[in-house]
């Protein structure tokens, strides 16, 4: 990921505690046993939840995800998942056409080798119709505890007519 232009910018934004549903904020219970608000904005769509509609064989896709500048100094990035099924029954294409790359400018490693960031890079090769939801994995280091976010950003294929 060193030449690829960014085409999205998706913000991650976490709260520790139990959060408002009326703030779009969803629930999830961390590691260490807390309750973690968290929501996504930015994206394509008109929700503005983060989720992503591209279209099929056009072109790859980047894009990046970060944490909230008012969140950074507790929450860090610590991976991304890909989850879902390729409409044509072929699984191999989820993990052929999605990668997760660390921005290299904000990647830290810990002395035990566990590698974050303030964000990361979706990289999708849109090569195939998927219907993927992403889960971003993230590190409160305040409170030594591993969020999952998700549910997660939606990846929806759309066909060019």
């Amino acid at each position: 990921m060193s030449d690829e232009k960014i085409d999205l910018v998706i913000t991650l934004f976490v709260a520790p505690g139990h959060q408002p549903p009326d703030t779009g904020f969803t629930n999830v219970v961390a590691s260490n046993g807390e309750t973690y608000g968290f929501k996504f904005t930015g994206g394509n769509t008109a929700e503005n939840d983060g989720s992503i509609d591209e279209e099929t064989n056009l072109q790859a896709s980047h894009i990046k995800i970060e944490i909230d500048r008012n969140s950074r100094s507790q929450f860090i990035i610590t991976g991304g998942g890909v989850f879902g099924k390729n409409p044509t029954a072929v699984p191999q294409y989820d993990s052929l056409d999605v990668s997760f790359t660390y921005v290299q400018s904000t990647t830290f490693e810990s002395e035990s080798g566990i590698r974050w960031a303030e964000a990361i890079i979706l990289n999708d090769a849109n090569s195939h119709d998927l219907n993927s939801d992403y889960v971003i994995y993230v590190y409160d280091h305040d409170n030594n505890a591993h969020i999952p976010c998700d549910p997660s950003i939606r990846n929806r294929p759309s066909k060019v007519q």
